[in-house]
């Protein structure tokens, strides 16, 4: 039995978690409903991570849930969100509204990871750890790369999809 610790609710048979928006200094960044963020499982079933309901929002901690700033996995996208614990101690969160640096990669106005090797933004996170028959219809359609169980600093945590240049946005 896994109670999630934002709903208090039993996560494999609850239909939402209560959390639907993260907020960031603040600012409200909306989270996208399971189903309409591209993760939902094959048949339309509850999410193979979290088990919600196609329509309710992951519980936060689940491999599949995307971060509404930056699009990535949101389990290991780093952004600051106040509700995981905020900014690092010297409180500046920088928004995004332009191209800023993210290590070795850039992300545009939108928010978009761009390659750092070509400029585009057909930029996908490579997911470590365990996959599920969800994350695995996302990886046949180039939307997420699967790679091994375990994840260091000096291996790659993003690929583009236009040049094939894979980089970590931990490599200094």
């Amino acid at each position: 039995m896994a109670i999630c610790l934002d709903c208090d609710r039993e996560m494999l048979t609850a239909p939402s978690c209560v959390v639907s928006t993260l907020h960031l200094a603040g600012a409200p960044f909306p989270l996208t409903p399971y189903g309409r963020d591209g993760t939902s499982a094959p048949g339309g079933g509850r999410c193979g991570d979290c088990g919600v309901e196609p329509g309710g929002f992951h519980h936060l901690g689940c491999d599949l849930q995307q971060c509404p700033r930056c699009q990535r996995q949101l389990l290991s996208c780093g952004c600051p969100f106040d509700e995981l614990g905020g900014a690092e101690e010297d409180g500046d969160v920088e928004p995004v509204v332009a191209v800023v640096s993210d290590g070795d990669s850039q992300l545009d106005e939108l928010g978009h990871r761009r390659c750092p090797q070509c400029g585009s933004t057909s930029v996908i996170p490579i997911f470590y750890g365990r996959s599920n028959p969800a994350m695995e219809q996302l990886a046949a359609a180039r939307q997420i790369e699967l790679a091994g169980r375990s994840f260091g600093p000096d291996q790659p945590s993003n690929r583009c999809r236009d040049c094939e240049h894979a980089w970590s946005r931990q490599a200094s």
